[in-house]
């Protein structure tokens, strides 16, 4: 295994971790103000939030795998950009949000421009499957 295929590979990994982390922080942020009654959260909001969180770990899943990693790191990354924003918006402050956003938005940035490495098993897209 090169130095290249590592790199590729520590990428996906390390943008998968960072995705579950900050979704997993967003549930229990989220958890705390719906049981203190805090913020107005209404349960057409806390509903809209655990789907966002279950679509970043449903990518973050997808990235472990290799399947689709260009694609699915970009929008990994970009699902949780648009939670830090919305946490933003509402003005709920997670600890480690913003953070975990750019790093998920760094580290996604080689996977969407060199693949996942030598271990994504679709490559080659669908033309490796038939």
């Amino acid at each position: 295994m090169t130095f290249w295929q590592m790199t590729h590979l520590l990428c996906r990994m390390l943008t998968a971790f960072l995705l579950t982390t900050g979704a997993i922080e967003a549930l229990a942020v989220i958890d705390l103000h719906w049981s203190a009654g805090t913020r107005g959260i209404h349960g057409v909001e806390w509903t809209a939030i655990i789907v966002l969180c279950a679509l970043i770990l449903s990518t973050a899943v997808w990235l472990l795998v290799g399947i689709r990693s260009r694609a699915v790191a970009m929008l990994g990354a970009a699902l949780l950009c648009g939670l830090t924003l919305w946490f933003d918006a509402m003005q709920i402050q997670t600890v480690y949000g913003a953070w975990l956003a750019i790093a998920a938005a760094a580290t996604a940035v080689p996977v969407a421009l060199f693949g996942g490495g030598q271990f994504a098993p679709y490559r080659k897209g669908e033309k490796r499957l038939a």
